[in-house]
Formats: structure tokens, C-alpha cells, sequence
């Protein structure tokens, strides 16, 4: 088994946004991806490969992001899919930051709207 992964630069892959078989998954934690995910990533646990694997086609380009531009957590999720069978599967160079710091399609999670009725913020002494 091949222990190196290809690399995809921002460039290429703001070109591949909206491909039908393209999967981009967002690998950053939860706290850090609540509010802003390239366009059309799926969050998924970047430790938690086991899981997820099978919701995706073994035969789509699959990209990964993490936080780190040195992309050690998209480097590990990506060994893991190449043994699992994913055959076209790239890590996004430079990571999230690369990305957002370029300027490139954002989405931005909406916020939900409070019920009517309910106190919307929390109070502290």
C-alpha cells in the first residue's frame, strides 16, 4: 500500500466545486467548523474513519481539509480511506486556512430562529 497522498491546491479544487462526483469533507472539529465549511463539504470526525466511510463512493474523487497547513489530520484520514479503497483521494494543501485566506466559496451556516416565546440569550450575574 502507497503511504503518500496526492495533494490538490486550492485553485484546482475551486474548479471542481459543484461535480457530482466530487466528495470534499470537512475534517476540522466540531467547534471550529460550527460556522463556516468550504461550499458543499459534509463535516465528518476526522478519528472516527471507521464510521463514516461507507455513506461514500470508493470510486468519487475525495477531498479532505483540516485546520493544520501542515494537514496532519487530512493526511491520516486519507491513508485510511487509500486502505480502505478510496482510489482518487486528495488532501486540500495548505488546509482551511489556504482556502478561507484566498477568498474562495464560502457556505455560512445559518443561524436557526428562535421560537417565538422563548428568551433568546443567556443571562450571568
Amino acid at each position: 500500500m502507497n503511504s503518500t497522498v496526492e495533494t490538490i491546491t486550492k485553485e484546482e479544487l475551486s474548479k471542481m466545486l459543484g461535480s457530482e462526483r466530487l466528495v470534499l469533507i470537512d475534517l476540522r472539529l466540531n467547534w471550529a467548523s460550527a460556522g463556516r465549511k468550504i461550499k458543499t463539504a459534509v463535516h465528518e470526525e476526522a478519528d472516527d474513519v471507521d464510521n463514516w466511510v461507507s455513506k461514500y463512493d470508493r470510486e468519487d474523487t475525495t477531498v479532505v481539509y483540516c485546520s493544520s497547513p501542515a494537514e496532519k489530520t487530512s493526511r491520516a484520514a486519507a491513508l485510511k480511506l487509500k486502505q480502505e479503497g478510496f482510489r482518487r483521494v486528495r488532501v486540500l494543501h495548505g488546509g482551511w486556512a489556504v482556502w478561507e485566506s484566498a477568498g474562495l466559496p464560502l457556505q455560512r451556516k445559518s443561524a436557526a430562529p428562535t421560537p417565538q416565546g422563548l428568551i433568546s440569550e443567556v443571562f450571568t450575574d
